[in-house]
């Protein structure tokens, strides 16, 4: 019989001391994931970089996926913030191609925050438990972005729900292949251009390659992804 992978964290802390614990053990998960890989990462050498005992670390999580998962649940819940903040400030009067483009690269920028990091989180952590429901998440955008395109039906005839998921998809794997792509090959790559390009590829696919977009986006914090 497989045995099913713990995902989720024994308690969660309540006390600053406690929550001060539990930030430099996912700092110290993070720093290893980014260095060493997801196979690289164990129990012993998480709580080792954290500073803190084997048994402290224990108190908290039963294993190292239960850690990874609060990881990615926190990495996670950023990016989702930092798109779902440009949703609010584009509003409703935004047309298709603006939303587009301000959307994609909210998410190259959310992604090249930590994008060694971003890379082990796609490539190398295996979807069980907890972890593959989290590795989802970005799915719930879909709603959101159906939403923009129902709001816009002057602009989009297709099915908003359909065409919703296909946008996410699309923008998640071209965005990550971005992000982690150029890290394997050590190349740099401007994300205004390359959020330009996967706009463009975005809309033609929804039928609206006639629409114009804009040449004005404002830079990310780090315009070359693979610095970091």
């Amino acid at each position: 019989m497989k045995l099913k992978k713990i995902t989720k964290p024994r308690k969660k802390p309540t006390q600053l001391r406690a929550q001060e614990t539990v930030n430099s053990i996912l700092i110290a998960t993070a720093h290893i994931l980014e260095t060493e890989g997801y196979e690289g990462a164990n129990t012993n050498q998480i709580a080792k970089v954290a500073g803190i005992s084997i048994g402290s670390l224990y108190q908290y999580f039963q294993n190292k996926e239960s850690v990874i998962a609060t990881l990615i649940e926190r990495y996670m819940d950023t990016q989702k913030k930092l798109v779902m903040d440009r949703i609010t400030q584009l509003g409703d009067n935004s047309d298709l191609p603006a939303i587009t483009q301000e959307l994609v690269l909210a998410l190259m920028e959310s992604r090249s925050l930590r994008p060694r990091l971003q890379r082990v989180l796609v490539e190398e952590i295996p979807r069980v438990g907890k972890l593959r429901d989290l590795l989802d998440l970005y799915l719930l955008l879909s709603s959101e972005i159906s939403t923009v395109l129902a709001r816009h039906s002057h602009q989009h005839l297709g099915q908003p729900e359909l065409d919703a998921f296909l946008w996410v998809h699309g923008v998640d794997a071209m965005v990550n292949a971005c992000v982690c792509g150029l890290i394997n090959k050590k190349r740099g790559i401007c994300p205004t251009t390359a959020a330009h390009e996967i706009s463009r590829l975005i809309l033609s696919s929804l039928g609206l390659s006639s629409l114009r977009l804009s040449k004005n986006l404002p830079k990310p914090a780090s315009e070359i992804l693979d610095s970091v």
